[in-house]
C-alpha cells in the first residue's frame, strides 16, 4: 500500500491478500482506506471451505469492499479438477456471499 501512495500514479495499485492481512495482524476493514488504490481483488476457494478460517472472512471482505466503493470484480482462484461434491459445495457458499451485491 505505501508503495502505491509513494508512487502516487494510476498505472500502480495494490491487490489485497487475506491471508497476508491476518498474518500481520491486520483487520480486512483496512481495505476499505485502500479503495482508490484497489487495483484487482481475488479470493483462493482454498479458503473457503467448511471448516477453514477463511469461511468467516469472504462476508467481511465483501462489506469492506462496498466501503472502498469498489466497483471492480472479485476473482476467484480454484483448483480446476474439483470433484463434483467440492465444485457444488464451493458455488454454493461462494452464491451464498455474493447475493447481496
Amino acid at each position: 500500500m505505501e508503495i502505491a501512495r509513494g508512487l502516487n500514479t494510476p498505472e500502480v495499485g495494490v491487490v489485497p491478500n487475506l491471508t497476508r492481512l491476518k498474518a500481520a495482524g491486520q483487520s480486512i476493514l483496512d481495505i476499505a482506506d485502500a479503495g482508490a488504490w484497489l487495483a484487482h481483488v481475488h479470493v483462493s476457494t482454498s479458503d473457503l471451505p467448511e471448516g477453514s478460517e477463511g469461511i468467516d472472512s469472504a462476508p467481511e471482505l465483501l462489506h469492506a469492499l462496498r466501503l472502498a466503493d469498489y466497483e471492480g470484480r472479485v476473482g476467484v482462484k480454484g483448483e480446476w479438477l474439483l470433484g463434483a461434491e467440492d465444485m457444488g459445495q464451493t458455488l454454493q457458499t461462494l452464491q451464498s456471499y455474493l447475493s447481496p451485491l
